[in-house]
């Protein structure tokens, strides 16, 4: 069966519309349209800004997936270039919870719209 999280990314539209034209030019690109399928995305607007939350539900996110390579390269080259994006991603067991981001050329980060939080909830038999 596999481990499982559940995937937000946040990014510009234009970003996330280079992101997928690049796939033209890659090798694996069926499998990872197949992939980029599997994700819901939508689009938003923040401060004014069009962007795209891509979202994984129970998902395998293994690094050594070609799909999850392409996306985290990208991520990358975001960061690199001083674009912003949030990445989220949330684990089955408690604790495990990873998030990366860029705030961008000018350090405001319009992708910063989607958060972690994971909580417990004890309740007491009586």
């Amino acid at each position: 069966m596999g481990y499982r999280s559940e995937v937000k990314i946040a990014m510009k539209l234009s970003d996330y519309e280079e992101m997928m034209a690049r796939l033209d030019y890659y090798t694996n690109k069926e499998e990872i349209e197949c992939f980029m399928s599997m994700s819901e995305v939508r689009n938003v607007i923040s401060e004014g800004q069009k962007v795209v939350i891509i979202h994984w539900d129970w998902v395998k996110w293994y690094t050594e997936y070609k799909e999850v390579q392409y996306v985290e390269e990208y991520l990358g080259e975001l960061s690199a270039n001083l674009k912003p994006y949030k990445f989220v991603r949330i684990g089955e067991e408690t604790n495990d919870i990873e998030v990366s981001d860029s705030w961008g050329e000018d350090g405001d980060d319009c992708c910063d719209i989607i958060r972690a939080e994971v909580y417990a909830e004890i309740v007491e038999d009586i």
